[in-house]
């Protein structure tokens, strides 16, 4: 394994650690640890991440066809749930209306 694969591997067992004596010492609160810290992974970590990839990707030598791959089935997707749920009011005031006569 080369020297960077180690410091790499290293890191994420680093982090792994200190999130794990953080939450055994009760320094997060009263809470459940695992929640604090899942909640920190999820909304502070995962958008920073994705904003450093998006920042160092170069979209000049980009496939079209992955960009069209991911957003064609992504943007489907979107219009079937909001088609879905802005229908579904719909139908339960006419299933109320149906009941009320």
């Amino acid at each position: 394994m080369s020297a960077l694969v180690l410091i790499k591997l290293f890191a994420i067992f680093a982090v792994v650690a200190i999130g794990w004596a953080v939450a055994r010492s009760g320094r997060l609160g009263a809470g459940d640890a695992s929640r604090v810290l899942s909640g920190a992974a999820f909304y502070i970590f995962v958008p920073a991440l994705l904003f450093r990839t998006s920042a160092r990707t170069d979209f000049a030598r980009l496939d079209p066809r992955i960009v069209v791959a991911f957003f064609v089935p992504t943007v489907a997707m979107l219009l079937v749930v909001y088609a879905t749920l802005r229908l579904a009011p719909r139908r339960a005031r006419r299933r109320r209306r149906g009941a009320e006569r």
